[in-house]
Order: structure tokens, then C-alpha cells, then sequence
């Protein structure tokens, strides 16, 4: 209600059901979305209630600044925050240099020296909660590219890093990644060669509708194009792999979703595939079929 491409959720989803009694209070769970949205059935995953879609974001760097509360932040303020994640050897600098300059010390107290300085900048980047500069650099010029279709695998990598970065924080308990809406109107290279829309494609013909001439080799075109999501899944299951806590990785303690929104059958939800990566602390069994 309404009904087809205007319809709407007449419940809350399931992130924003994991954020509401599980995250902090006022916190709303991460809502990302990779390509151009084009006015017609955009972002469809998020709903806070009954027909209460949330927006999804769709440029990287301005998740990332929302994120961390550095939205509109003028650049001063951005080099002062990058200033204090100095470490806290660079402030007792001078005083470590003294007992280092001492001629009776062995070389093994140096490296025993050497070893603190390095766990205790260690311990320092598990704290500090941020991307570096370069990869904040890497956001901004990347930003007047977040809705062309040539860069679409690199604006997924860097949602997904920002989506990581949020959960292993601790920033938000849920998100949500969309690939392009609901008509799939992203044009991916495959083989050297920019293609039709996704959406083409997976109707056979070069038509959004039902008539049109085909397009030749369609289904191995499509066939390929699942395997860049499945791809950008990986990346995503890697990513999360690689945030290590007491007793496993941040993906053993949560569980990574992906699903289509279509079945087997013409605009049906007959035998949609759902693949569940994680076993949210034990509480669900992998290894299923």
C-alpha cells in the first residue's frame, strides 16, 4: 500500500529491528546504496515502520562523514582531528631519545625499547576509530564518481569498508548495502566491453519492457554479472574476516545477508536465493543447505 512500484513495507525490516534492540538508542542503523538512483524503486531495504522507508546513502565519503560526525566539518577541524591521532610516542619523543643515547645500553634493551614503542602504537590504531588520511583522501576524490557506473566495484570495495569500519567500532549494530535499484539500470564492462543495462540483460532484450531485439548471449552476459556480485560478496566477507576479537573475527560474531529481490520466474518471488555468511556467535548453524 500503494501498490506496484510506489508500494511500501508495512513493517519495520529486520536492521532496523537488530539496531533498535540492540545498538544504541537514537542510532539508525547504516543505510548504503552503490550507483545513480533514477527515481524509480531506488532504495527499498531500510524501513524505521509501516511505510517508512529510510534513504540510503549512495556516496562513500559522505557515509563516512556522517558517520563519524564530521559532517560539514571545514577543513581546519578535519587537520586538528588528524593531529591529535597522533601517537602518544610522538609527545614523549624527546624523553625517549635520552636513554636511547646511552652508550652502556645493550642492543638488546634497544630492541626491548623498540618492541614497548611498538606495541604501544599498536594498541593505538586498534583504538582510534577512523580511516587514515589517505584513505579519507581516497573517499573525496572518489566522490564526484560515486554514481558512475564505471567505478561501480570501487564505490561497493569502499561502502564496504565504511561498513566495516562502522561495525567492528561499534558506530552500529546494522546496515545495508543495495546494488543499484530495483531496474538495474548499471551498465557493467564485461570482457573489455560496456554492456547493456543489467536490467536489459536480464530481460534478453534491449527493452526495460517486454519487446525489443535481443541481445546475444544475454544469459552467459548475466551469468557474469552474478559473478561480480558474487565477487563484491567475498570482498565484503573478507573484509569483515579480518576485524579479529576474543574468539573469532567479527564475521563469526554477526552474519553477513546476500539476496536478490527476484526468483527464479519472471518478477516472482519463487525460489529466491538468500546466502547467510556467519554464525552470529554461535547462535546459528553454517554449513547448511
Amino acid at each position: 500500500d500503494p501498490s506496484g512500484n510506489l508500494s511500501l513495507s508495512m513493517g519495520e525490516s529486520i536492521d532496523n529491528r537488530i539496531q533498535r534492540e540492540l545498538g544504541k538508542p537514537g542510532v539508525e542503523p547504516l543505510t548504503l546504496y552503490v550507483g545513480p538512483k533514477y527515481g524509480y524503486l531506488d532504495e527499498v531495504l531500510s524501513y524505521r515502520g509501516p511505510k517508512d522507508l529510510r534513504a540510503a546513502e549512495n556516496n562513500p565519503y559522505n557515509a563516512y562523514t556522517d558517520l563519524f560526525g564530521l559532517s560539514g566539518a571545514d577543513p581546519a577541524l578535519l587537520q586538528a582531528l588528524a593531529d591529535r591521532r597522533k601517537s602518544v610516542n610522538d609527545l614523549v619523543r624527546e624523553q625517549t631519545q635520552s636513554p636511547l643515547a646511552r652508550k652502556e645500553l645493550s642492543r638488546l634493551d634497544r630492541d626491548r625499547l623498540d618492541l614497548h614503542f611498538t606495541s604501544i602504537r599498536d594498541l593505538e590504531v586498534g583504538l582510534v576509530c577512523g580511516l587514515s588520511q589517505g584513505d579519507v583522501a581516497t573517499l573525496q576524490t572518489m566522490s564526484q564518481n560515486a554514481t558512475n557506473d564505471d567505478y561501480f566495484e570501487t564505490v561497493c570495495h569502499l561502502h564496504m569498508d565504511i561498513l566495516t569500519l562502522a561495525l567492528a567500532c561499534g558506530v552500529t549494530r546494522a546496515a545495508t548495502l543495495q546494488f543499484g535499484s530495483g531496474n538495474a539500470g548499471v551498465e557493467f564492462t564485461i570482457d573489455g566491453v560496456k554492456q547493456k543495462s543489467f536490467h536489459k540483460i536480464s530481460h534478453r532484450i534491449d527493452s526495460d519492457g517486454s519487446d525489443g531485439p535481443p541481445i546475444p548471449d544475454a544469459d552467459i552476459l548475466h551469468h557474469k554479472i552474478d559473478r561480480i556480485h558474487a565477487q563484491l560478496f567475498k570482498y565484503l566477507l573478507g573484509k569483515l574476516d579480518s576485524v579479529k576479537l576474543a574468539k573469532g573475527s567479527l564475521l563469526d560474531y554477526g552474519v553477513a545477508v546476500w539476496c536478490s529481490d527476484l526468483g527464479e520466474k519472471y518478477h516472482s518471488y519463487d525460489n529466491v536465493p538468500f546466502i547467510l555468511a556467519g554464525g552470529c556467535k554461535g547462535a546459528l548453524k553454517t554449513g547448511q543447505f
